[in-house]
């Protein structure tokens, strides 16, 4: 039966969160199994995922102190996590906490 008002169905209501949530499902998916194959077979790849996954996260972070108005040289922090990762893979954690340290 019609509606003797005349009113039509109401346009779907578009989604608040800003992004194709199916493209979000299938890259987070396929991160986990990036995640996953490197620490099981891979584990040299792992350090290099994690490697950049910090260096995204000091950009995040520079940029945000940028719009606060405090601005960081980001070159050593950026260096400091490069050889820091690669430092702990070879030479294990205690060079690690070296390396951090200096």
């Amino acid at each position: 039966m019609t509606d003797p008002s005349g009113a039509q169905d109401p346009a779907p209501v578009p989604s608040r969160a800003g992004r194709n949530l199916p493209a979000a499902i299938a890259s987070g998916v396929v991160l986990a199994l990036l995640v996953v194959v490197s620490l099981v077979w891979i584990p040299w790849l792992f350090g290099v995922l994690a490697a950049a996954a910090l260096c995204l996260a000091i950009y995040e972070l520079t940029t945000a102190f940028a719009a606060a108005g405090i601005h960081a040289a980001r070159t050593p922090v950026y260096a400091t996590t490069v050889v820091g990762m690669a430092v702990a893979y070879v030479w294990g954690t205690e060079a690690l906490l070296i390396t951090m340290g200096a």
